[in-house]
């Protein structure tokens, strides 16, 4: 028994559409987890920094 062609092209255009979904989905993911790794990078940063100039300001306290 064949299947008519419309209709394998129909089902082959609908996998298609949803495997397109699914890298959007993976992508998004990526850009998320890279954010997130950015912002919290950005905040042992700016806590070094923060415990750096209190130890500067601590130095110049004593001295």
């Amino acid at each position: 028994m064949t299947e008519h062609p419309v209709i394998i092209s129909q089902a082959l255009r609908q996998e298609s559409k949803a495997l397109r979904a699914w890298s959007e989905v993976g992508r998004a993911r990526a850009q998320r987890r890279r954010a997130n790794c950015l912002a919290i990078q950005n905040q042992c940063r700016s806590s070094r920094n923060q415990s750096q100039l209190l130890l500067a300001e601590s130095q110049l306290l004593i001295h």
